[in-house]
């Protein structure tokens, strides 16, 4: 129906629990399983996924850290399981200024990137970008009952990060989605509608605690 709202507040929960360990004189590993639930308002179980993101990176030098990684999702609406490659680095490439594989301000799958200057021993300016998406069970009722609505963009924030001791790190961002896309499926999995959007503003408040 034109002009009708495609589907109302979205909540999005997930948990994830990452894992460091040398392998190794030079070899880092990372294994990061996780489980989501992202659904309308009176959604169940049937908004629930589950995937891991995991990689191997070496130290080739005092300044460089480099490897391959992957990510394995499930994916609602449909029995594929998303997998994707992606590349861990951390690049000291000048003294205070460094370019890694970030893990976002936000929810989404899988790493985006990160140019950061350290300002002090425990503050860090940073420009992070990375490719949003968000897939979503839809309640019984509106447009597409029990069906799956998306939103992709590519989020590009600036983020002050202040961290006192390695395993806590508290983060303020501003910045803006762009390149916005929306997808509507019915339950069968057909795509019924699709619209782009204009860039819309972002701005948040990120908390993390590492054991």
């Amino acid at each position: 129906t034109p002009g009708a709202a495609p589907w109302g507040d979205v909540n999005d929960v997930s948990f994830s629990a990452p894992f460091r360990f040398r392998a190794g004189d030079r070899a880092n590993v990372l294994i990061a399983p996780s489980v989501r639930w992202d659904g309308e308002n009176g959604t169940g179980a049937g908004a629930m996924t589950y995937g891991i993101f995991a990689g191997v990176s070496w130290e080739i030098s005092e300044r460089l850290e480099i490897g391959p990684a992957f990510g394995a999702f499930s994916e609602l609406g449909n029995t594929d399981v998303n997998v994707f490659p992606a590349l861990l680095v951390n690049w000291r490439f000048a003294d205070r200024w460094r370019l890694s594989t970030s893990t976002g301000l936000g929810a989404s799958q899988g790493p985006g990137l990160s140019l950061s200057y350290k300002a002090s021993d425990v503050v860090d300016l940073s420009l992070i970008a990375r490719s949003e998406s968000n897939r979503f069970r839809l309640d019984n009722v509106g447009l597409a009952p029990g069906g799956v609505g998306e939103d992709r963009s590519l989020p590009v924030v600036m983020a002050l990060q202040y961290q006192p001791n390695p395993g806590m790190t508290l983060s303020v961002f501003a910045g803006a989605e762009l390149d916005g896309r929306l997808q509507l499926e019915n339950a069968a999995g057909a795509v019924i509608s699709r619209q782009s959007y204009d860039p819309a503003g972002l701005v948040g408040v990120s908390f993390r605690l590492m054991f």
